[in-house]
Formats: C-alpha cells, sequence, structure tokens
C-alpha cells in the first residue's frame, strides 16, 4: 500500500492542475500522460489531445492475424498560436513504447510520444473518454 502511495506521488508530482482539461508540466520528468481533449502547457508551447481517429489494434486477450493500428490526433501551440496537427499512428510498425516518435522540442528538450491507453479488450466497449497518451520527456 505504501508503495503505491509513493508511486502515484512520483507520477503527478510534476503537474499541476490549471484551468479544467488543463496540464501544466512545472519541471519535466521521465515521463507523463495526457487525456483526450486535455491540454499540456509547458512555457511558451502546449499540446492539445484533439481525438482518435481510429482504433482497430488487436484486443489484447485475443490472437489475432492482424495487429492493427490506433491514430490519435494532436493539435500544437506555440505562445497561443496554432502551429500544426500532427496524426500519431500507433502499432506494430509504428509508434510503440520502444520506438516513441518525436512530437516537438520544448526548451532544451524533446517530447517523445511512445503510447496510447486502454489498450482494446474484447470483454467490453472501451470508451473514447478514457484513452490517454503516454509521453516521454529527454
Amino acid at each position: 500500500m505504501k508503495l503505491s502511495v509513493l508511486v502515484l506521488c512520483f507520477v503527478f508530482l510534476p503537474f499541476k492542475m490549471t484551468a479544467q482539461g488543463s496540464v501544466l508540466l512545472e519541471n519535466l520528468l521521465d515521463s507523463s500522460t495526457l487525456n483526450l481533449q486535455d491540454t499540456l502547457l509547458y512555457g511558451t508551447k502546449s499540446i492539445e489531445f484533439l481525438k482518435v481517429i481510429e482504433d482497430s489494434r488487436c484486443p489484447k486477450d485475443r490472437n489475432c492475424f492482424w495487429s492493427g493500428k490506433a491514430t490519435a490526433l494532436v493539435r500544437i501551440y506555440e505562445n497561443g498560436t496554432h502551429k500544426e496537427d500532427k496524426e500519431l499512428v500507433f502499432g506494430a510498425d509504428h509508434i510503440q513504447p520502444y520506438a516513441p516518435a518525436k512530437l516537438c522540442a520544448i526548451d532544451q528538450k524533446i517530447l517523445y510520444v511512445y503510447d496510447l491507453y486502454p489498450y482494446p479488450s474484447s470483454t467490453g466497449t472501451s470508451r473514447k473518454s478514457l484513452y490517454y497518451l503516454q509521453f516521454v520527456v529527454k
């Protein structure tokens, strides 16, 4: 129990909630998450997780002939001005934890995206509102 509380403290330590749906990164530590329709703020940059375009990944409790893929759309702003939209494709031949994709540079650091959760399950329909992106900063 103590270990899980300690882990949760370290996971949420670098974040400070701002307006509803926004997360302000005070310190760029190892990793962070961004919920669907929320915005990640840091310095002059912000990243908004707009939507999941598709999720045809094979359910985690099934064996599939094709592994499938998931596509998410994010919007990147600098100084409050829309800079670009990026489609992020996750799957066997795309973005994965061992093959992250560079999302943008923030000061002297680079923000990489490496996964989209939750992974589909055949036991129930996953609600799109539960989706979140996982990032790492290097």
